[in-house]
């Protein structure tokens, strides 16, 4: 505030003046600027979040595809562990394992015996096999190079067909044993229709 008489110099309010329109200026500025200070840490921080929401979301996919990758890992090594086509199993193992496909009635059941002249003319039978026979035949290695050959509910006749198809000059039939057939399904399952609560497995 200031007061103005008839002896005031002209210099004198138009000083005043300046330093008033300076002063705004300076307050203008200074107000810009902390709405600037304001603004900017809101605005880096709506994008820091969005940013971090995304890596969540990318996180949360990642991990449902790594979880996914090791079911199908899982998967895929336990169908190779089980895969008669891979598998080749011990002398040892065939009786445990007619006496389970016995158990649960897997008729018709057969065992071909295949003696082969080396080993070479093994693992070529045994190559051979992998690719013509199907899952459903059990491959044993047994004494002197005979490959055993398990048909899992396979007729007599195409199970026949089937091993003398691996037959050549280093592989010949040595025997060929029906254990079990579609006979005895029906002579089993009649003898469990009749004995009520009785034990049905085949012996």
């Amino acid at each position: 505030m200031y007061r103005l008489c008839l002896l005031t110099n002209r210099s004198v309010l138009l000083d005043n003046n300046v330093f008033l329109g300076a002063k705004t200026e300076l307050c203008a500025l200074a107000a810009g600027m902390l709405l600037l200070f304001l603004l900017v840490p809101v605005l880096l921080a709506g994008k820091v979040r969005k940013l971090q929401l995304r890596g969540d979301r990318q996180d949360e996919a990642i991990e449902m595809l790594n979880q996914s990758l090791d079911r199908m890992n899982k998967f895929f090594s336990e169908r190779d562990l089980h895969d008669t086509r891979r598998s080749l199993w011990s002398k040892e193992a065939l009786p445990a394992f007619i006496a389970k496909l016995r158990a649960r009635k897997a008729y018709p059941l057969s065992l071909a015996l295949l003696r082969c002249s080396g080993e070479t003319a093994a693992r070529e039978l045994l190559a051979l096999a992998s690719v013509a026979l199907d899952r459903t035949v059990l491959r044993f290695t047994l004494d002197g190079n005979v490959i055993g050959l398990l048909f899992v509910q396979c007729d007599l006749e195409r199970a026949l067909e089937s091993a003398m198809s691996l037959l050549s000059d280093d592989v010949s039939l040595e025997e060929f044993l029906l254990l079990s057939s579609a006979a005895e399904r029906r002579k089993s399952s009649a003898s469990a229709g009749a004995v009520k609560g009785g034990d049905s497995s085949w012996r």
